[in-house]
């Protein structure tokens, strides 16, 4: 290309690349707002049936989807992919078409909002989980699942996962 010279891309091109930035410069905005996590509902089909995997935590014991907060200059789905990974020791695929995001106060009042993808185990990582932060992972079915976790608001992010998979 020639100076003086434009490259014009199409109609779809360009509508990605500004939907592309105007995410990525959304995702810097809200950074220094508040407390965010990413993090993943991760299943696997077992015998015609849908698994769900919880991590139980060690500081309070409450069971919820494995989530944590960004490394500096890591996009969500990243965060996701990695933290799954440290709580977990599993490789997940995240899912298209599916994102909750949920919102409370922290104990000492400060705003916390996650926001959570839906992803598909892929296989077991060679690691370790991160026991300073994880007292267990288990494997659980549905109704399972919606018995154990901790939170109402993570119950809610299950059943639209459930509707989402039907």
């Amino acid at each position: 290309m020639e100076k003086g010279e434009h490259y014009f891309h199409t109609r779809e091109q360009w509508q990605f690349l500004t939907e592309w930035v105007n995410d990525v410069m959304q995702y810097k905005i809200e950074e220094t707002s508040m407390d965010k996590s990413y993090g993943a509902v991760v299943f696997r089909r077992e015998s015609e049936e849908y698994q769900f995997l919880l991590v139980q935590h060690q500081n309070d014991l409450h069971w919820d989807f494995p989530k944590g907060h960004p490394d500096q200059n890591e996009l969500p789905h990243e965060t996701a992919l990695r933290e799954v990974l440290e709580e977990t020791n599993y490789h997940i695929l995240i899912q298209k078409g599916f994102e909750e995001t949920i919102g409370y106060l922290l104990p000492w009042g400060e705003e916390k909002e996650v926001t959570l993808f839906l992803a598909e185990a892929i296989r077991e990582g060679e690691g370790t989980i991160d026991k300073s932060e994880i007292k267990r992972v288990k494997w659980l079915t549905y109704g399972e699942a919606l018995e154990i976790i901790t939170y109402d608001n993570s119950r809610d992010v299950l059943k639209a996962v459930r509707d989402f998979l039907k």
